[in-house]
């Protein structure tokens, strides 16, 4: 278990406890975590985000602006806030590849990190400099957002790749950091822009940003040739990103459809650190003596799904949980292949006084259900099968279980047939399998465009009425 560390403690910084809410957040708490160690008293970083090999690591500095001649002032406040942050921030990375498994969650360094941290580790170093916000608004106006140059960082309010022959450092401050976490809020999408920002910058097409947010909304104006947002430019110039991208995208029809699509999506982060926070705490039902690295890996799996992907999962567990009260069990298969799991999700509703054995039948209801899915979609190695009661119900318990597929054997084929027809599952009917997909920028509604009984445009195969529309 990972104890949670009371952010109203001393040791903590307003600007600390900010930034700790806001990776958990975004990341959520499995995988978001302030203040580890390295040594006794001797603290690693302010947060480091370990998510499979990704490993983020954050150093957050808040350095009051000083008075006085502006370039002196910016020099002073640069080396405090970026300077101090990109020398904590290479010594933490160095200690991540040297020592992964010298890491602790107390300063006695008595509690080792409970999960395993990758052997060769893709490092994304992020310093978060607090501080100068008003003074840049002051002399530049706008939001207050550093301007990101190529390769100028004397003159004020610029900031820079500070060192191109050594690990890329992210210098952010609290304008970009709230724009990013706005709109970059789960831990893939977020990897994929700094990933895309780190490869822009050093590419040498790059000559300057007015600020955070343009390259934002440049990202996510444009599409490569596979579809997914990235810094794409004709010819071959240099680039200079000027005041505009963000506040045409933040004020477009298409933007505000997106943000109103995105709403549902959050039932999908909240069925993830349900089950998290349980796991942590040492309070699952089922499963509660295998160790958290055992959870975890499902889980992952959940949580690696951008924010347009969660919107057609959200909808299908909002499907599942409410369709067809009356009947008992109800499911529904969103297939995966070789390279992406599949979900598998289960609603049984509670028709016993005995809870112990609802439980139970569940989760073997849950695992018998998981056999026969594989044995009908056997292209899916991953199946994450996620089990609970109605939505409206009073419980909120879930049940998950991760099963890997390296292989399927006729044994296990015959296996899956003799527990289909124990239970009484039909052949096919009830292996009913859904599309999951979602369009990042919703096309504007034209009334009657779909009717109350057409099937469903989010893929459940249920009536209009009856899934989306309700």
């Amino acid at each position: 278990m990972i104890p949670v560390r009371n952010r109203e403690a001393p040791g903590f910084s307003d600007s600390e406890k900010y930034l700790a809410q806001l990776c958990e957040e975004t990341f959520l708490s499995l995988w978001s975590h302030p203040n580890l160690f390295r040594a006794r008293n001797k603290e690693l970083a302010d947060l480091i985000v370990i998510f499979g090999n990704d490993v983020l690591i954050f150093s957050d500095k808040c350095c009051r602006f000083p008075t006085g001649e502006l370039k002196l002032a910016w020099q002073r406040w640069y080396r405090r806030a970026v300077r101090s942050s990109a020398k904590q921030l290479r010594r933490a990375a160095a200690w991540v590849r040297k020592h992964p498994g010298q890491i602790f969650l107390d300063a006695r360094c008595e509690v080792a990190f409970p999960l395993p941290f990758p052997s060769r580790p893709r490092l994304h170093l992020i310093a978060v400099a607090v501080g100068a916000a008003e003074a840049c608004r002051r002399e530049h106006g706008g939001s207050g957002s550093l301007i990101v140059s190529s390769d100028i960082s004397e003159v004020p309010f610029h900031t820079c790749d500070l060192d191109p022959g050594a690990d890329f450092v992210h210098v952010l401050d609290d304008v970009a950091l709230d724009c990013l976490i706005r709109e970059l809020d789960t831990v893939s999408d977020f990897l994929a822009y700094l990933s895309a920002r780190e490869a822009f910058i050093r590419s040498g097409r790059f000559f300057g940003a007015s600020g955070e947010e343009d390259l934002v909304g440049c990202y996510l104006s444009r599409v490569d040739d596979d579809g997914n947002h990235a810094f794409v430019f004709g010819g071959d110039e240099r680039v200079i990103l000027g005041e505009g991208f963000y506040s045409r995208l933040v004020g477009s029809d298409e933007y505000a459809r997106r943000k109103e699509a995105d709403e549902i999506s959050y039932l999908w982060d909240g069925l993830i650190e349900h089950v998290a926070q349980n796991a942590m705490a040492g309070a699952l039902v089922v499963g509660a003596e295998q160790p958290l690295a055992a959870h975890e890996e499902g889980l992952r799996i959940m949580a690696a799904e951008p924010r347009v992907a969660r919107r057609g999962l959200a909808k299908c567990v909002r499907t599942v949980g409410t369709y067809r009260l009356d009947q008992t069990m109800f499911a529904r298969f969103i297939e995966g292949d070789a390279d992406r799991p599949g979900y598998l999700l289960m609603r049984l509703n509670n028709e016993v006084e005995d809870y112990d054995v609802y439980r139970r039948t569940r989760l073997n209801m849950l695992e018998a259900y998981t056999l026969v899915t594989k044995d009908r979609h056997r292209d899916t190695r991953e199946i994450v099968s996620i089990g609970f009661d109605r939505l409206d119900s009073d419980d909120q318990s879930v049940d998950m279980l991760y099963t890997e597929f390296p292989e399927w054997t006729p044994a296990q084929s015959a296996h899956a047939e003799q527990l289909r027809r124990k239970l009484g599952w039909k052949d096919r009917s009830q292996l009913r399998r859904v599309a999951a997909r979602e369009s990042e920028y919703p096309e504007q509604r034209r009334r009657r465009k779909v009717g109350r009984n057409e099937p469903c445009p989010c893929g459940s195969g249920i009536k209009y009425k009856k899934c989306c529309l309700s």
